[in-house]
């Protein structure tokens, strides 16, 4: 295609390239959602195990009393 003026070319270099941030965008933002939902996972497992464990100590230091 030819162009008549250089803001032409950048005209539709800067539509075509916006196109892909966009993309990259929610792309990025998708991964650090499932990022975050497997930290949030794995906070809650060893929030429950050590609550577990404080239980599990607690009731065998009665047993020995």
């Amino acid at each position: 295609k030819k162009y008549e003026t250089v803001s032409e070319i950048l005209n539709e270099f800067c539509h075509f390239r916006y196109g892909f941030y966009v993309k990259r965008k929610l792309y990025l933002i998708k991964t650090i959602e499932n990022e975050l939902l497997v930290l949030k996972n794995k906070f809650r497992f060893f929030s429950a195990g050590s609550t577990f464990a404080t239980l599990f100590s607690i009731f065998i230091s009665s047993l020995s009393n």
